[in-house]
């Protein structure tokens, strides 16, 4: 009987040119690091072990990057489940210009105007995650996405608060590992395996 346990990258895109604003889903381009970062990522995943299947956030800091990638597995997905989080009409603004509770209002049942709140971003992307984990086969399966998702994905696999999730800080143009013993929901927790910085800063 075949071994169905894998592993899972949860894979943050390189680095944006976001100053100090809130960017969710504004849509902003790498940089040239972030280019690099990218690239170089990309061959320590394929090091670390042959990549079996790649989902990815629709947003062009994650998504442009795939054109430049050798070796892509047969298995590639886009999915708007993965897009980091809508900050609504928060989007693209300075923080130090934002209400100063805005934490506090996402945790709130209303989000801000044409937004979503922490609530709806965790049950989207835990029924994007769970779906395309179900959908895929192969012993090592990346995600290219955002903070926010990321952290949402470490909070259902490890059975754990978006807030302790948020202590595993993964750089922009880094990476988190995990071992999940099936792609069902009902088959955690995951086991945390890895941790990385960018291969170029």
């Amino acid at each position: 009987m075949s071994d169905p346990s894998f592993t899972l990258t949860l894979w943050r895109h390189g680095e944006i040119a976001s100053g100090n604003r809130l960017v969710g889903q504004t849509d902003l381009p790498l940089t040239t690091l972030g280019w690099q970062q990218g690239l170089a990522m990309w061959q320590r995943l394929q090091q670390l072990a042959p990549v079996s299947a790649l989902a990815c956030s629709p947003l062009q800091r994650c998504r442009a990057v795939l054109a430049e990638l050798q070796a892509l597995p047969p298995s590639v997905t886009i999915a708007s489940g993965f897009a980091e989080m809508d900050f609504g009409c928060w989007e693209n603004t300075p923080v130090d210009q934002l209400p100063t509770d805005w934490v506090a209002q996402l945790h709130q049942t209303i989000p801000p105007t044409g937004g979503e709140t922490l609530t709806a971003m965790q049950q989207r992307v835990e029924q994007a995650l769970f779906d395309w984990l179900a959908q895929t086969n192969g012993a090592h399966r990346v995600l290219l996405t955002h903070a926010g998702v990321i952290h949402c994905a470490l909070a259902a696999l490890l059975q754990i608060s978006r807030q302790q999730a948020k202590q595993i800080a993964i750089a922009r143009g880094g990476m988190v590992q995990l071992m999940l013993q099936s792609p069902s929901a009902t088959d955690l927790p995951a086991y945390l395996t890895r941790l990385e910085p960018p291969c170029v800063v």
